[in-house]
């Protein structure tokens, strides 16, 4: 099974849309995300050609799936495959227009938005594709309505156990079966609580924050009233945002563990702060070059968990990497029009830096893989950066054709910094089509801290891919291209 996600909400969205009303017409392949319904997939590909993936029915095609499976049952296959050609052929134009109408609706282009809405409706399309519409139009709404909250320090802090384990997952809220084996691997090690590290599919919608999320998570650890027999934590990433976020902040109410969206654990030797970095990733008009950061207010509570810590050690959490060696983390014009890939977050990386000498791991997702790179270090072999692990890949598959642990050229860091590279020595395994699935696992105590890394196949018991102590020990990083010194 794959899923085709996109990091732009008009399509994130328009997914989120289509797959509401299969499942309310409880149309057939609309588990898992309707990712094997023939309209999900004509979205994906004509998705695809408006923007890359971040990874309807029609009136025939309801009858006509019966029609074929009964065709080949009689052993006329030449004429099923004549018959599924021409339903494809419908199903492919009303995903078209479908994938239009939702560019135009969101772009304000009024005269598009009626044009192709007519085409649609009186076309011979499904009316499905008219109700996904209508579910469309209410999530662009949600989308301008943005749900935050705003914490004032202490307003946010937990005292836990000294010795605490804590699981790790991200980018897991997909509902599927993959998603309950990793957390179902991760239970086998008997976890204190769990950290989400955002993104629930496909837009975060609250239709979406139960099935996907909050049900798997009572399914593996049960509990009552709809709240998990374990605590959790949730940061949001951009997926979470992509309709505004009530989904998010309805399923905070439900675990009833947080109070926004952002969030410090302390022990007596360590704190675990979780940020949220998915609030500016929501653009849709700056999906390839967006570049997110903090909120004000996040800066501001930051600053005080860190000037109140003590001497505790950090171990930071967030949805967004703040560096990357398989492709930029966003892009900027230069003065002379030159484009820059940042292979380093210049915003993150400024608003974090007064706190680098206090963060001995940071932790994050977005990338549907899991990444250990080298130290970022230093021409004298200091410490510039936190290190740094990519743990993305909780449920959405990574194909192997993605290449995703070839490192991208031209990337720059900010300030002279050299982007850390990925140690290949820590790959996950595969099955020849897909990558593994990951998590992590955080033990915190009185005499140190360690994390380890397991990968979970598609079929099989999980395995130790990387077992580290808190911090990491120094290695040497390659180098790479730096960026002018300003940004």
């Amino acid at each position: 099974m794959h899923i085709d996600t996109f990091h732009d909400p008009i399509l994130s969205c328009a997914q989120a849309a289509l797959h509401q009303v299969l499942l309310r017409h409880r149309q057939p392949d609309t588990e898992h995300l309707s990712t094997a319904h023939p309209a999900m997939l004509g979205v994906v590909a004509h998705g695809k050609r408006r923007a890359p993936p971040a990874s309807h029915g029609h009136g025939k095609l309801i009858g006509g799936i019966g029609k074929i499976v009964g065709k080949i049952a009689d052993g006329m296959e030449a004429e099923a495959e004549k018959l599924a050609a021409e339903i494809e052929g419908i199903i492919s134009k009303c995903a078209e227009l479908y994938v239009d109408y939702c560019y135009a609706s969101w772009t304000g282009n009024e005269a598009e938005k009626q044009k192709l809405y007519e085409e649609l409706k009186f076309s011979t399309c499904d009316p499905l594709w008219a109700e996904a519409i209508i579910e469309y139009e209410e999530l662009k709404v949600s989308h301008g309505q943005v749900q935050y909250v705003q914490l004032q320090w202490p307003t946010g802090l937990t005292e836990i156990a000294d010795t605490v384990k804590i699981a790790i997952v991200g980018d897991w809220g997909t509902g599927t079966a993959l998603a309950q084996g990793v957390l179902e691997a991760a239970a086998a090690h008997q976890p204190d609580l769990v950290i989400h590290l955002g993104d629930i599919y496909y837009a975060g919608t609250p239709a979406e924050e139960g099935p996907n999320f909050l049900a798997l998570l009572n399914q593996v650890f049960p509990g009552d009233g709809g709240k998990p027999g374990i605590p959790v934590y949730n940061l949001p990433g951009n997926h979470d945002y992509y309709s505004g976020g009530q989904g998010f902040f309805n399923g905070l109410g439900v675990l009833g563990v947080q109070t926004g969206s952002y969030f410090c654990l302390r022990t007596a030797q360590w704190q675990v702060i979780g940020l949220d970095t998915g609030y500016h990733d929501r653009d849709p008009f700056t999906v390839d070059s967006n570049i997110t950061f903090l909120t004000k207010d996040q800066v501001e509570w930051l600053r005080e968990a860190m000037g109140t810590c003590g001497s505790r050690r950090t171990v930071l959490l967030t949805h967004h990497q703040l560096y990357s060696a398989a492709g930029d983390v966003g892009q900027t014009k230069e003065p002379d029009g030159e484009t820059v890939y940042w292979g380093v977050n210049p915003y993150l990386h400024k608003q974090l830096k007064p706190y680098f000498g206090q963060v001995d791991l940071w932790l994050w997702g977005h990338e549907h893989n899991t990444v250990v790179f080298y130290s970022p270090v230093d021409a004298q072999g200091k410490l510039d950066m936190p290190a740094g692990r990519c743990i993305g890949s909780g449920a959405i598959p990574m194909l192997m054709a993605e290449d995703p642990y070839t490192p991208a050229t031209g990337l720059v860091g900010p300030d002279g910094i050299a982007v850390p590279q990925m140690n290949m020595t820590y790959q996950l395994g595969n099955d020849g089509t897909d990558y593994n699935h990951s998590f992590a696992i955080l033990s915190l105590g009185s005499s140190g801290a360690t994390v380890d890394y397991y990968q979970v196949p598609q079929q099989g018991a999980a395995s130790l891919l990387l077992s580290e102590p808190v911090p990491p020990p120094i290695t040497t990083p390659t180098t790479a291209k730096h960026a002018p010194a300003a940004v």
